[in-house]
């Protein structure tokens, strides 16, 4: 499994939460974006049951070959209904759905089929304390979404496709009333509330008469769909980029934290069609999630053929392209190990069980060094190198140290150096580029050698636990173009042998456990 990754990529990225390094290396010059990614987005889903079965997510993380970190269903009630909690059931089907505690969030879409008003008067608080009360025992986290896309058009006296619409004084109220008994009458703190509008409203005094209230509201939503193109039978369809359902609102969000605090922001609903370009719009989509909407920290796919076919294999094209998005590791799943099966407890002998989660991330700062003088860079840019007359080889004025620091409480990592050609489409420069890899004491008074390579060789070089000793060391790795002196054995200098040009590889470091 996978835990984090540090790339290259030519790539402009903005993010909340550091996961991830991404910087380039070149020969003569490189052309770079800046290159600091931050932040994830956890994958979930909707998968077409209420609630979702074993059967439904197991053949679903199957088809599209990663694990989902949550699952999203739908519960209304009426006087006549009220669901209940079924915590046995969702223990067999989501929390050990592949044999282990996989730590599967919950995503309750909690529908108020009733009038508002009969909520705040206490009609429903039975059901609603039982419900609470069996949601707090679960332990987890444990979403809701009370009465989404509340909105349809600000206009009460206009239909709206759910009751609960277009009453913001009387959906706020319910929101709070309902979010009160949870917090404070049951202390059900692992229960957080979704408030989650429908996209097409971008409006923040609009949004703020339906907002009950930072203080209510631990995670924003936005639904939306591309619909596709219409026909004659249903001309509401529509085709969309991502940008044109989603930007709007979700700026609005970004920029009136006064109105909505600082909140992190899903999507709580969406997909596309199916047509002629759902391939294209999907991968599309996925790169802007990640390079252009660094608030997302989580989505919900609705993989059901209901007004459109909006499921992720639709068709062989669409099923390739989400693999593919979703295959990036700024996109997480659920935990990939278990807890180690209980006993049974009996009136005499009482467990007592303490899960400490696992830690795996890497921390990565790039340095150039040149001169004497160590300078922070978000990416290795050799620049353009000098011609040496007297040797006939090139030289760099610079080269450069990548710390990386393993946080890690999984005794199996190990992290593991990949490289891609540095060329410019007619030579390469890999035995011409010094890598050193060091092991470095936290006073940064004792270093060790612990591997020397060319470029080339370095490539899929792995280093584990033992060999770093993570708790009072770190790992440094040295880059630097070959001088004709001191170099690693193979690796050369450069000389006009080589063609002129932009040369570019790329390294990448992999944490796994």
């Amino acid at each position: 499994m996978i835990n984090a990754v540090i790339m290259t990529k030519l790539l402009l990225i903005n993010a909340r939460v550091m996961k991830r390094i991404t910087y380039l290396v070149a020969g003569l010059f490189l052309l770079f974006s800046p290159g600091i990614v931050m932040g994830e987005v956890e994958i979930g889903a909707y998968l077409g049951t209420s609630p979702p079965t074993k059967e439904a997510i197991t053949e679903f993380e199957g088809m599209v070959g990663k694990h989902i970190s949550s699952v999203l269903w739908y519960e209304g009630w009426n006087l006549i209904y009220q669901p209940i909690f079924n915590t046995s059931f969702l223990e067999e089907n989501v929390r050990h759905h592949d044999g282990y505690n996989t730590g599967t969030i919950l995503h309750i879409t909690l529908e108020p089929w009733v009038n508002l008003s009969d909520i705040t008067s206490g009609v429903y608080d039975s059901f609603l304390q039982n419900y609470a009360s069996d949601a707090k025992q679960w332990g987890g986290e444990v979403r809701l979404r009370f009465g989404h896309e509340m909105i349809q058009d600000d206009n009460p006296f206009t239909s709206g496709w759910y009751p609960w619409q277009d009453n913001p004084e009387g959906y706020k109220s319910a929101f709070q009333y309902i979010h009160n008994i949870f917090r404070q009458d049951v202390g059900a703190d692992n229960v957080k509330f979704v408030w989650s509008p429908n996209h097409h409203l971008a409006d923040p005094a609009v949004l703020e008469k339906y907002y009950p209230g930072p203080e209510y509201v631990d995670w924003i939503g936005i639904d939306g769909y591309n619909w596709g193109y219409p026909t004659a039978s249903e001309p509401w369809g529509w085709q969309l980029s991502f940008d044109q359902i989603f930007y709007d609102l979700y700026q609005s969000f970004v920029q009136n934290t006064d109105i909505f605090g600082d909140k992190p922001i899903m999507i709580g609903e969406f997909a596309s069609a199916e047509g002629e370009l759902k391939a294209e719009w999907i991968l599309e989509t996925f790169q802007k999630i990640k390079e252009e909407y660094p608030e997302i920290e989580a989505f919900y796919w609705l993989n059901q053929d209901k007004e459109r076919d909006w499921r992720v294999d639709s068709s062989a094209e669409a099923l390739s392209a989400f693999r593919q998005a979703i295959s990036d590791a700024y996109f997480t799943s659920h935990a990939s190990s278990g807890e180690p099966p209980g006993g049974q407890v009996n009136p005499q002998n009482i467990k007592v069980n303490v899960h400490i989660p696992s830690v795996n991330m890497l921390k990565v700062n790039i340095t150039k060094v040149g001169d004497g003088n160590w300078q922070a860079s978000p990416h290795m840019e050799f620049g353009a190198l000098s011609y040496d007359q007297q040797f006939k080889i090139f030289r760099a004025s610079s080269h450069y140290a990548v710390d990386v620091g393993i946080i890690s409480n999984q005794p199996g990592w190990v992290i593991t150096h990949t490289t891609t050609a540095v060329s410019n489409g007619i030579d390469t420069l890999d035995q011409n580029i010094n890598v050193v890899f060091i092991k470095q004491d936290q006073e940064q008074t004792q270093t060790e050698p612990i591997g020397k390579f060319s470029f080339q060789d370095s490539n899929g070089v792995s280093f584990n636990k033992a060999q770093i000793d993570n708790a009072a060391n770190w790992l440094r790795i040295y880059y630097g173009i070959a001088a004709g002196n001191g170099d690693v054995p193979g690796v050369e200098p450069i000389t006009v042998a080589k063609s002129a040009g932009t040369y570019a590889g790329s390294v990448t470091l992999t944490l796994t456990y």
